[in-house]
């Protein structure tokens, strides 16, 4: 599955900061994620992302989920995927 996948399943993600660049598309959805910038600071980061799921945040989740559904899910792209299909 694609970290976007996962993201509308409610995961979060945790990631290196030598690989943030490689997620602006996070960024840009406005998705929460997590950056560490070394294994020292990896459990505080961790410790943040699982008191931050523990909160009562539905309504944060709920409007995430629906920036992801509306750039993956089928009705979002399936008039792209004809229009690819027609040029063919």
């Amino acid at each position: 599955a694609s970290p976007l996948e996962y993201l509308y399943a409610g995961a979060r993600m945790i990631c290196p900061d030598w690989l943030e660049d490689n997620y602006d598309f996070l960024k840009d959805e406005e998705q929460c994620f997590y950056v560490y910038n070394g294994f020292e600071n990896l459990s505080s980061v961790v410790a943040k992302c699982i008191k931050e799921l523990s909160e009562d945040n539905d309504s944060e989740m709920r409007i995430c989920r629906e920036r992801i559904r509306d750039r993956i899910s089928w009705d979002s792209v399936k008039s792209k995927w004809r229009d690819l299909y027609e040029k063919q």
